[in-house]
């Protein structure tokens, strides 16, 4: 789940305790992640306005707030079928070479924005899997 916020301001995830996050290096975002399992809720927020309108994404109508466009996304995790691959555009990650993210083509500012993670093993990919013990996933009351 992707919350999109103007700033890191960390009263945007009062309640949580965020792992660092990491610059997208050439996409001009970074994020905080609150960690769990199998999944994480990213935080993010625009740096670099030029670079965010040079790769295309536009966020700033979601970073925005009141927001324009609505604040939250949903990337996933998995392949998609062969017969719905025309419903994605593939975005190359600049700061992961061969890493292929999946935007849903028909992205509306009125609806979340959608993604899918293409990989062959989604087991490889859990969260809990490339964070280290201080970031072990909480659960926060679920």
């Amino acid at each position: 789940m992707i919350r999109f916020v103007p700033s890191g301001d960390p009263a945007y995830i009062e309640g949580f305790t965020p792992g660092p996050g990491r610059v997208h290096t050439g996409q001009g975002t970074r994020n905080m992640r609150v960690m769990f399992d199998r999944n994480y809720l990213e935080i993010a927020w625009i740096e670099k306005p030029e670079e965010v309108a040079a790769r295309g994404l536009d966020f700033a109508g979601r970073c925005a707030r009141p927001a324009t466009a609505v604040p939250f996304g949903c990337v996933l995790r998995g392949a998609i079928a062969e017969a719905e691959r025309a419903l994605f555009v593939p975005y190359e990650l600049p700061d992961a070479p061969g890493v292929v993210l999946q935007l849903w083509a028909q992205q509306s500012p009125q609806a979340p924005f959608v993604a899918v993670f293409e990989v062959a093993d989604c087991e490889a990919r859990w969260p809990s899997r490339h964070i280290g013990p201080e970031l072990a996933p909480r659960v926060y009351g679920l």
